[in-house]
Order: structure tokens, then sequence, then C-alpha cells
């Protein structure tokens, strides 16, 4: 949560090593790219219940919208789609790319999201392209509304938590440079939010499918 600049002096104060802020930025930068093969391909099949939101960055100084697709019951981001239109394509790309993390394609999901009108539209598009038969449940605002599915707002106010943990993180940013730049650092995001984060006394997903036997360069080349 510091910035290059910050990090580069963190360094040289505690480890006594110079390094630039453009050096660190260079770093990340391939860790990106490592996160992002990682992210794709490590072993990972979601349940049947999702929730999914948005939320709006800004690149280059214009809007954009992080489109999310979160795992309830295992408490893991699936998938993500960054686009500069909050639009129901941009949606439906968004839910595809959870689709195709599963090892199996599901009969059956259960969808959550908020009352926006591109949710009903890009599920009743994927129910129909993969079979798939959907239960699609939404909530209107923060506020809890009377006669409301009250299990629909508890995935609400989740996937609500991790979009202000991802906020934490943007908010130093300031805003990005370029659209490289969001994905970038969205997928460096997603590695920690999924396999580093801790949460009692463990971290959410394992990593003991990595070991000595694994050649992590055959994981990234499936």
């Amino acid at each position: 949560k510091q910035s290059n600049r910050n990090t580069a002096q963190a360094m040289k104060d505690l480890f006594g090593i110079e390094i630039s802020h453009t050096q660190i930025a260079n770093y990340c930068e391939y860790g990106a790219s490592f996160s992002a093969l990682f992210n794709a391909h490590a072993p990972f099949n979601p349940s049947q219940n999702l929730v999914a939101d948005e939320t709006y960055i800004k690149i280059n100084g214009k809007r954009h919208y992080v489109w999310i697709i979160y795992d309830r019951d295992k408490e893991t981001v699936v998938s993500y789609h960054i686009s500069d239109t909050r639009d129901t394509k941009a949606c439906i790309t968004a839910i595809v790319k959870a689709i195709n993390k599963y090892s199996e394609l599901p009969k059956e999901l259960n969808f959550a999201s908020d009352a926006y009108t591109a949710y009903p539209l890009a599920l009743q598009y994927i129910a129909k392209e993969y079979n798939i038969k959907i239960n699609h449940s939404s909530v209107k605002g923060l506020k809890i509304q009377a006669n409301e599915d009250s299990d629909t707002r508890i995935a609400k106010q989740q996937i609500e938590r991790l979009n202000r943990t991802f906020k934490e993180s943007y908010r130093i940013t300031t805003g990005y440079g370029t659209i490289k730049g969001a994905i970038a650092s969205f997928e460096l995001w997603m590695l920690y939010y999924n396999y580093l984060r801790i949460k009692g006394d463990s971290v959410i997903n394992s990593l003991e499918f990595i070991d000595k036997r694994n050649n992590v360069s055959n994981l990234l080349c499936q």
C-alpha cells in the first residue's frame, strides 16, 4: 500500500539497498505478468454461489469500471474485467471469464448482484449461450429494504467489503496512467487477495500445489 517512491526509500532506510522508484515499478510490472498467468491457471474451481459488483477507477483521468465476480463460499475473486463503459457487454465479459474457470460447466448457478440493469440482461445471455440455469437475486442500494432477500443482502455486503479492500490499494495511486497499468495492478492485488491474505491463522487458499516436484513454468504454460 506504499507508493513506488516510498517503497524505494524504505528499502534504503531499512535494508541499505539503493533502488530507484523506476526499478520498483519495473519489478512490479514483471510481478504482474507472473501474477496474471498464476491467476489464470491456478487450480481453483469455483462454487455455485457467485456475487458480482462493479467499482470505478480513473485511467488517464477518465472513469473506468472494474467488474468483479466473487465466490461467496470460497471467499475468492473468480474473475474481473476493466472497461471504459458500464454496459451489458462489459458485464457479460466478466461473467464469461468466471464461467471459464470451472473445470466442468455447472448446470446451475446462484448469482447475486445489485439492481443494475446490466446484470439480468447479461445473465439471460449467459443462460442461453451456456445452457445454465441461473438463479438471479438482487438488492437495491446500500440500505436494507423492506421485503428484500436477506441472503442476497449479505452477499452484497461481502463484495462491498472486498471493493473497499481493493480501493485501499488503489487510493494511493490517485489513478492509473494506462489500461495496462490498471490491469497489472489488479492482477497483483488479486494474487494477494486470493492466495496471500491471512484470515485467522491461515491463508484463504493453499499454495500446496506448488512444491519442489512442480515446475512453476509448467503451471504457467498450461
